[in-house]
């Protein structure tokens, strides 16, 4: 991966719950920046998936080379 590149990847999230619900993403402990297509998922059944683009953005310098980003989907039920 080069300097100032943007890489893509697409995450699944899944409801495992017995009951409808929608998920808001969430990242942290990032040094890079991370963003998503969409913040929250639509309404999914129980057992229903959908996948979300999300992009990082490489720094413009190589000060740091490696970063590590904790990715969470909260249910929408639980207050966001």
């Amino acid at each position: 991966t080069s300097l100032n590149q943007e890489v893509s990847t697409l995450l699944t999230i899944t409801n495992t719950s017995d009951h409808a619900d929608a998920y808001e993403l969430f990242v942290e402990d990032n040094a890079w920046s991370v963003s998503f297509a969409e913040l929250v998922t639509p309404l999914l059944g129980p057992g229903e998936s959908y996948s979300i683009l999300a992009t990082v953005t490489t720094p413009g310098s190589t000060l740091n080379l490696t970063d590590v980003a904790i990715v969470s989907a909260r249910s929408t039920l639980d207050g966001g």
